[in-house]
């Protein structure tokens, strides 16, 4: 099960999801791979990237370190961290890319995820911030970030 932002990110037309913990799906509907068996999670990452019209294989994900680094995407990262943990991009909390049709993506537990775009929705972030990356600001980096970077 995912659920979406209607009233900004789709109204953008960006393409994105939360999901959530499915009882009825194997794992859980589990996306994490130190939580579960690989085909499990990988199931459930391509049902939910199917779901909103992209592809598992090119999705880009970070070793979150709950922090504040940001990483730029760029088309060379597609597929980074999509298949197994040891191919993610090195430790970030925060991803941004301009890089049409590229899904980035970050894990959340107990900790916040915040999903940012620009206002033509060409430029697309997603953060991780537990409580370490909320008290160092990891929201106002996020913003930085998009202000220089875009």
């Amino acid at each position: 099960m995912i659920l979406r932002s209607e009233r900004v990110l789709s109204s953008l037309g960006i393409p994105h999801c939360f999901t959530l913990r499915d009882p009825s799906c194997p794992g859980f509907n589990n996306v994490a791979f130190q939580f579960g068996p690989t085909e499990d999670v990988l199931a459930c990452r391509a049902a939910a990237l199917h779901e909103i019209g992209q592809d598992p294989a090119h999705l880009v994900l970070a070793s979150q370190c709950h922090g504040t680094r940001i990483h730029r995407v760029t088309a060379e990262h597609r597929g980074c961290g999509a298949l197994t943990d040891e191919s993610r991009l090195s430790d970030a909390d925060g991803l941004v890319t301009d890089v049409h049709g590229l899904p980035i993506g970050v894990q959340v537990a107990d900790c916040c995820c915040l999903l940012m775009a620009d206002r033509n929705g060409q430029a697309v972030g997603a953060f991780h911030a537990g409580w370490r990356g909320t008290y160092h600001g990891m929201a106002l980096k996020a913003v930085t970030c998009f202000d220089k970077e875009f």
